[in-house]
């Protein structure tokens, strides 16, 4: 997939080529076409959210308009091809919506 990206802390955001993530038991996978930039993002674009868990290569982004492109084998609520928008919530910032 590709993905607005920081490499390292500190860094600057490029597109990179990651690899297309599979959506755990109750998850979602969503072709992103529409995301937002908030100030919570730029905060962890620059690493200066307090208490943040840091992973890199990190992709930043919470707010997303999609696609459901697939789902896992306990996700029954939507199914692939359905329009979602949302929010992602993850415990450490690594796999944001700019992707």
């Amino acid at each position: 997939m590709r993905a607005l990206a920081l490499a390292q802390p500190g860094g600057e955001l490029a597109l990179t080529h990651l690899p297309v993530p599979r959506p755990a038991a109750e998850e979602l996978l969503v072709r992103v076409l529409a995301s937002s930039i908030n100030p919570i993002d730029v905060r962890v674009a620059t690493g200066r959210y307090p208490g943040g868990d840091y992973a890199y290569p990190l992709v930043p982004g919470f707010d997303f308009a999609g696609v459901v492109e697939g789902t896992g084998p306990e996700a029954t609520r939507f199914r692939a091809g359905d329009e979602v928008l949302g929010y992602w919530d993850a415990p450490r910032f690594h796999r944001g919506t700019w992707a």
